[in-house]
């Protein structure tokens, strides 16, 4: 069996060392902020000894402003895009019948919603709205650990789905494999797959990370066949007589 203490030890250190790198780079950037707004604040006619310390304090601030506003602008133009070249399916607006699936989920009744989201699913395709809101239920206390595997082996084919509706369904997965379905195998193949599909990234260096943990002990746990050429087995074979 698979360490998952050990596995989720090393995902836990790579998720510090990735709050690590985010907030060094937002110190770096935040000091690279903080002339321009000794300048801004030198422009309204405050004296020197007040902006070098107003200075200081505007420039994470304005560091984070300016991430909100590109990740803000990142996610409006992704979906006009989506909008634009599948309608229908990046929008908010829910199809009908969605509300009545969620109520069926949420009253604990999941077979009538498994059959209800997926009359959706049939009527208008595999709307990543949908998709991601029927495996947020089957991921709870009460679902269907089989169900979700589907649902997000799906989720990456879906005609609207991101790199990002990627990247969350092979996690998603990979967390599955390696909790109540156990097979480590499947797991290290999808760990395969974000270092391939996601190179250079941090989730590929996560993957990398994981999946040397998951060979190591897959390593120790598979005993090794002896090698019959170097057999220390002092009987000789048998051989027949003419």
């Amino acid at each position: 069996m698979i360490d998952e203490q050990q596995f989720a030890a090393s995902v836990e250190r790579e998720r510090r060392r990735r709050r690590r790198d985010a907030l060094l780079l937002w110190a770096l950037a935040s000091l690279l902020f903080v002339k321009p707004a000794h300048a801004l604040l030198g422009l309204i006619g405050l004296p020197v000894d007040v902006r070098w310390p107003l200075a200081w304090v505007a420039a994470p601030l304005a560091t984070a402003l300016v991430y909100a506003a590109v990740v803000g602008v990142s996610g409006m133009a992704s979906g006009l895009v989506l909008n634009i070249l599948h309608p229908g399916r990046g929008g908010k607006a829910a199809p009908p019948g969605y509300s009545h699936a969620e109520a069926l989920a949420a009253a604990g009744r999941m077979t009538e919603a498994e059959a209800a989201f997926e009359a959706l699913h049939a009527e208008r395709g595999d709307r990543v709205d949908v998709l991601h809101a029927e495996i947020a239920w089957q991921l709870k206390p009460g679902g269907s650990v089989e169900r979700a595997k589907t649902l997000l082996q799906r989720l990456r084919k879906a005609a609207g789905a991101t790199r990002a509706d990627e990247l969350y369904a092979t996690q998603r997965l990979i967390d599955l494999y390696l909790g109540p379905l156990r097979d480590p195998d499947r797991a290290m193949s999808e760990l395969r797959r974000i270092i391939q599909q996601f190179p250079g990234t941090r989730d590929a260096e996560g993957a990398q990370t994981a999946l040397a943990t998951l060979r190591e002990q897959a390593g120790r746990e598979v005993p090794v066949a002896p090698d019959a050429s170097r057999s220390t087995d002092p009987t000789p074979p048998s051989s027949s007589q003419p």
